[in-house]
């Protein structure tokens, strides 16, 4: 389990939780422009940027992440799944492939790679 070091944080996984998206949204942007490193609130908002269906934005977030935490499969997965909503199979799949090596086997990684590729064959 993840431990929650910064208070806003905390206070936006709150807000998160009663679907005050917005709210949450505003508090963890001031956090990122206070510490624009701050793995946490760029995750989160990345995550409410996936929920509210603006994938673009959630890719860019989701991409620096990826920069701070190299060998997360978990935020590989998120991104493979912004770009699968984006309909960039390619990347997609390039991502979920990499969520395999840091945790190989996992069944929601293959069943969105079989998808993708199925996607990818169509296009």
């Amino acid at each position: 389990m993840v431990q929650i070091r910064n208070s806003s944080v905390k206070k936006s996984i709150k807000f998160i939780g009663d679907n005050r998206l917005d709210d949450a949204a505003r508090l963890l942007e001031k956090v990122i422009r206070n510490n624009p490193n701050e793995l946490q609130a760029i995750n989160l908002l990345g995550q409410i940027h996936m929920k509210e269906a603006r994938y673009t934005e959630a890719i860019k977030l989701l991409e620096k992440s990826i920069k701070l935490e190299t060998k997360d499969a978990a935020i590989r997965f998120k991104l493979g799944y912004a770009y699968e909503k984006s309909k960039d199979y390619a990347k997609a799949i390039e991502q979920y492939n990499k969520s395999l090596d840091y945790a190989p086997n996992n069944a929601h990684v293959l069943d969105a790679l079989g998808r993708c590729h199925a996607q990818d064959e169509r296009a």
